[in-house]
């Protein structure tokens, strides 16, 4: 089954961090939004985050995400992605810094452009109902279950062999899906940092 992905809730891998500098959300928002950049952006694009949370390395999560970044992810995410999405992602070092020590690890940032409409809005829940409209309302969001499921049907033809992907910009792009495949790594290989919600495919 695939899945809908957002930043992790559990509180045991949430990671309190800020870039360096504090650059301003416009430099950062073509990065966010998986929006064309030129080698300016790349370029002036932060090279270093801080956290502020974490005292021990081996607590940092694989993957370190908020509401609008997919996520800040390890070398392993990083190789498997090459590997398995070849060309559909890009990724720049970043490091992470642990604040008050001299602790640097490499990290990588996530830029996505692959945005491709894979939601079957008529067999979709969303807060406000089902269809086009109460997605809208709902900012494209699927409704979530406590049981960490959401009732969402996906056109897998749309999306066949991908395994990460976003949204269109007119359908809210910092709403994430993943393959089932994607799923399973992240679960047998223990990724923190994101949170999956069953979905299923239409048909």
């Amino acid at each position: 089954m695939p899945y809908y992905m957002e930043c992790t809730s559990d509180l045991k891998c949430l990671v309190e961090w800020h870039y360096e500098g504090k650059p301003p959300i416009s430099e950062r928002r073509p990065f966010l939004k998986g929006d064309p950049i030129s080698d300016l952006d790349i370029e002036k694009f932060p090279k270093k985050i801080i956290v502020t949370n974490v005292k021990d390395p081996k607590q940092l999560p694989e993957v370190i995400a908020n509401g609008a970044d997919l996520g800040i992810v390890n070398l392993e995410v990083k190789n498997y992605l090459e590997q398995h999405d070849p060309g559909l992602h890009r990724f720049f070092p970043i490091d992470v810094q642990l604040a008050g020590t001299d602790y640097v690890m490499e990290y990588f940032f996530l830029y996505s452009s692959n945005k491709i409409s894979s939601v079957c809005y008529e067999k979709t829940r969303f807060k406000e109902g089902f269809g086009k409209e109460a997605a809208k309302k709902s900012l494209f969001m699927p409704k979530k279950s406590i049981e960490r499921e959401v009732k969402c049907m996906l056109h897998k033809k749309n999306v066949e062999g991908i395994n990460i992907w976003r949204n269109p910009n007119s359908e809210n792009s910092l709403v994430y899906f993943c393959s089932d495949e994607f799923g399973e790594f992240v679960k047998k290989h223990h990724i923190r940092g994101w949170a999956l919600f069953a979905c299923e495919w239409e048909g």
